[in-house]
């Protein structure tokens, strides 16, 4: 009788395919920890970068290896680049308040907005009852 765990199975279709792009920047990244660290990268690390770090978009990848480089004394690993995509993501979270406000160089005086007020009243009150009818 067959007794696969069938959650791995399961995991292991529903995982992101790494797109060109992510192998390209990883690919420029590797080649360029490779050269500053002076320690070359086997076939088998590249993979285990690609499964460790799929989930990162390859603008996260890119930001997340120029952090890891500039902040670590060895060659990052995996874990540095996920550290290092973390503390940027933590530096970067901000909390959306919406559309930046509109910066009107002319200002209405009160005449003005008064008058724009009843014209905006007037359309939607004629909108209001033309989807009545409909």
């Amino acid at each position: 009788m067959d007794r696969q765990n069938r959650s791995t199975n399961v995991e292991a279709k529903n995982q992101r395919r790494p797109s060109t792009k992510f192998w390209d920047v990883l690919r420029k990244h590797l080649a360029v920890f490779s050269e500053h660290y002076r320690q070359p990268v086997s076939e088998l690390s590249v993979i285990a970068y690609a499964e460790d770090l799929a989930d990162l978009t390859p603008e996260q990848l890119d930001a997340a290896c120029i952090e890891a480089r500039r902040t670590s004394e060895f060659i990052p690993v995996s874990a540095t680049i996920r550290a290092a995509h973390e503390k940027l993501r933590k530096n970067n979270q901000s909390i959306y308040l919406g559309p930046p406000l509109l910066d009107y160089t002319e200002k209405l005086t009160a005449e003005e907005r008064e008058e724009a007020i009843k014209e905006c009243e007037k359309f939607t009150s004629a909108f209001r009852k033309h989807v009545d009818r409909g």
